[in-house]
């Protein structure tokens, strides 16, 4: 059952509610996003996945047209519960426009190629960490799969499963052989990475999953920069 989206606007909190529950720290000095806490609670009671996100007037009406960020999902397919009149839903944009807004875009980016730097330090390390290799270089690849949603101007899928987010897109990407093995790869030893129940990945594992998350960011790289 896919989650309801809902959109409340406030002139000095904006709150954003959609998919799975998140805890804000904001939250505790307005009563208004704490009724809307205790809502997202007795949703997840229900069944039906919450988040409460808290944006600011300014943010949300500029991220609306952003398809990295959840406000734009949620201005599309939201539900207004209440509005103060300060934020207009789904506003025009400004009558001058150059390029199209590559904010969420670089976020995107910008976190995955955090997660390589750190799968990418661990390997030179003396003494490597496998799971975290294994771990970061399935984010990084996750990261950047989104990210060319984004780029394509839609708002990308809450999945994990790296063949799944591979499939969504052009025949060119979701059809190379080298992109598939590589998703493929990284998804395999990601429970290893994460939990317990799984044995840690090994190192020649981990040494796989880094050239398998090198190869994506090779390939996807190029296709993300520029307008």
């Amino acid at each position: 059952m896919d989650p309801r989206q809902v959109a409340a606007d406030r002139i000095n909190a904006g709150l954003l509610v959609a998919g799975r529950f998140r805890w804000w720290p904001r939250f505790r000095c307005c009563m208004n996003a704490l009724h809307l806490l205790c809502s997202a609670y007795a949703l997840n009671a229900i069944g039906i996945g919450a988040d409460v996100l808290v944006r600011s007037a300014a943010d949300y009406q500029r991220r609306q047209h952003d398809p990295g960020f959840l406000d734009w999902h949620v201005s599309r397919d939201g539900v207004l519960l209440f509005s103060s009149g300060a934020v207009p839903q789904r506003s025009a944009r400004p009558a001058r426009v150059r390029e199209d807004s590559r904010e969420g875009l670089d976020m995107w980016i910008e976190r995955a190629e955090e997660d390589f730097r750190i799968a990418k330090a661990s390997m030179e390390a003396t003494d490597p960490a496998p799971g975290a290799i294994c771990f970061h270089a399935h984010r990084c690849a996750k990261k950047l799969l989104k990210a060319l949603s984004v780029k394509r101007g839609t708002h990308p899928q809450r999945a994990h499963a790296l063949p799944e987010l591979l499939s969504v897109h052009v025949p060119s990407i979701r059809d190379d052989a080298a992109m598939i093995a590589a998703c493929a790869l990284l998804q395999t030893l990601y429970p290893s990475s994460r939990y317990p129940e799984e044995s840690l990945p090994t190192l020649d594992e981990a040494r796989r999953a880094f050239d398998s998350a090198r190869l994506v960011r090779d390939r996807l790289l190029p296709l993300l920069s520029g307008t």
